[in-house]
């Protein structure tokens, strides 16, 4: 793949991995630019204090982590040394809906905690009309569950912080993480300590009560939703508790059978580890207590939380502003749309010798930027620039 053209939209793959035919017909690929809402439409100015802004082009890539997660380093002004962090850029259209959305917003309602992840600046493209192409997050050393080398391993104390991470956000914040996994878990190994990630598939659960237009995990979906029965409302309220249960046991167990076919399966899975019997360690994962006893901390927490407060009584709810509007439609209004076309070079080919920045482009590539020159002043830039 890396020896592909750039403008390659299309490409035909034999059973065995061969390429068999390439297009450049941007027809033939359903997939549109990501629509990236400015400062002003995510609503932002109405926090204090404000959250700092950073342009992408002064963003350098130090590596690709993942799927639009990159290390970055950038100059911080406050102290003109250079700093990292974790950048988490816009791909896919409905960012508009889920993903960067829910995220940023959930990110910048959320009192600081220690095993969630936090939020450092937010992240514009000005070709688009100083849109949010992503946010940047303190970086840390270390891996999600997902990825941790074997010797696996899973002490007693992660799993405290998990339980304390999830009750934090479920009956603190009124907030549904959605989609607690083994990618989503993070290990910090500087601090040996575990870290919450992705609030992008979250959602707030006052509308358990109330009702009205809502959404449950993209709010460019919009639907109206019901007002749940006293019964739903428990149910519902366990959700995170058992992608929680099914997350630790999977990653211990690791039995490929409690592996889920789709997100939604996560809830059964996590019920059928209510049976103590499916708990059995194995030999490559090493534990700092018998097996049993991360069971047991769990079934007591799953009773607990049964039994307790829901999040929809949540004393500090986090309200999350839908979006409830499509992007502008470039035919109806009878004009072009701030919409991003990002390329970069594939990761084989990029020069050693040549900082490339988050846009994609090498330094030595990069046009000066004049802010002064905003392609539409309507989408406003009503926050302090990080400028370095």
């Amino acid at each position: 793949m890396a020896n592909l053209a750039p403008d390659i939209c299309g490409v035909w793959i034999s059973k065995s991995g061969e390429i068999l035919h390439t297009t450049t017909d941007e027809g033939v690929v359903d997939f549109d630019p990501p629509y990236l809402p400015s400062v002003t439409e995510y609503g932002l100015p109405l926090r204090q204090p404000t959250i700092p802004v950073v342009l992408r082009s002064k963003l350098t890539v130090v590596k690709r982590i993942a799927y639009g997660i990159d290390q970055v380093s950038y100059v911080d002004p406050s102290s003109d040394k250079r700093k990292l962090a974790t950048l988490k850029s816009a791909f896919k259209r409905d960012v508009v809906g889920g993903g960067l959305w829910t995220d940023i917003q959930a990110l910048r309602c959320l009192p600081p905690h220690l095993n969630i992840v936090s939020l450092l600046s937010l992240v514009v493209e000005e070709i688009s009309g100083l849109g949010i192409a992503g946010f940047t997050m303190p970086f840390m050393c270390g891996y999600t569950l997902l990825y941790q080398q074997a010797l696996w391993s899973f002490p007693q104390i992660w799993l405290h912080e998990l339980i304390g991470a999830v009750d934090f956000l479920n009956l603190q914040g009124g907030i549904q993480h959605n989609d607690i996994s083994t990618q989503n878990i993070f290990i910090n190994t500087a601090t040996n300590s575990l870290v919450l990630l992705d609030l992008g598939s979250a959602s707030q659960t006052a509308t358990w009560r109330t009702g009205g237009k809502g959404y449950v995990i993209c709010p460019s979906s919009v639907t109206s939703l019901s007002v749940l029965s006293p019964e739903d409302m428990q149910k519902a309220a366990q959700s995170d508790v058992e992608h929680a249960t099914w997350a630790v046991a999977s990653h211990i167990v690791r039995d490929p059978s409690l592996r889920p076919r789709c997100l939604a399966e996560r809830n059964e899975m996590g019920r059928r580890l209510r049976n103590r019997e499916l708990w059995v360690r194995h030999a490559d994962v090493e534990l700092d207590a018998d097996i049993l006893v991360l069971y047991d901390t769990l079934i007591a927490w799953t009773i607990k939380r049964r039994d307790g407060p829901l999040p929809c009584d949540a004393p500090h709810p986090i309200v999350l502003p839908g979006y409830w509007r499509e992007p502008p439609n470039a035919e109806a209004d009878g004009k072009a749309c701030p919409s991003l076309s990002w390329l970069r070079p594939p990761l084989s080919q990029l020069d050693p010798d040549r900082p490339i920045l988050a846009t994609g482009r090498y330094a030595d590539e990069e046009p000066e930027t004049e802010l002064i020159t905003v392609p539409d002043p309507s989408r406003g830039f009503p926050q302090p620039l990080l400028e370095a």
